[in-house]
């Protein structure tokens, strides 16, 4: 650990020194206070309002890109409930969430495992599949709105057809 060697002068920085990576405490402002990773472009920045956590998403940290596929389908397997945390009384309110176990089936991507084997759900991952489900969601709406607007067009024909033939 040793005094971060930045602009701001006001942190510290936790390093391996096998490695270049390292992560950063740095003190903004008078109330701001900031936690990242030096090469990834991750972090957690906290004020006096509020937090913000933002995951590294640059493309150039990125290889094996593929679009998610069946994202609506995989939003239906699983099963949102809501729950007690075993150490919680149960006259407090409930927390809502999902089984990790069960989206370790669906998504294992989104499931992590500490040392003592107890799973933990990444929350924020279900934006993106949100996110993917909608598109799906839009397709089939546009599918369904031409489908509609050509069975419109043929029945507006058969009514003119009959018309014509003065039936009813």
């Amino acid at each position: 650990m040793k005094q971060a060697a930045d602009a701001s002068d006001c942190g510290i920085k936790i390093e391996r020194n096998v490695d270049t990576f390292a992560w950063e405490i740095i003190n903004w402002s008078d109330k701001d206070l900031r936690f990242q990773h030096s090469d990834l472009g991750g972090f957690i920045h906290f004020n006096d309002e509020n937090f913000t956590v933002a995951s590294s998403s640059d493309g150039r940290l990125k290889k094996n890109i593929e679009p998610i596929q069946d994202a609506l389908r995989a939003l239906d397997r699983l099963q949102p409930v809501q729950f007690h945390f075993r150490h919680v009384a149960d006259d407090r309110p409930k927390s809502i969430g999902f089984i990790a176990q069960e989206v370790e089936r669906v998504v294992p991507g989104m499931v992590s495992e500490n040392d003592a084997g107890y799973k933990a759900v990444a929350y924020s991952q279900f934006s993106v599949l949100a996110i993917a489900a909608i598109r799906e969601l839009h397709a089939i709406v546009q599918q369904q709105r031409e489908l509609i607007e050509k069975q419109s067009g043929q029945i507006e024909l058969l009514e003119a057809h009959f018309r014509t033939k003065n039936l009813p």
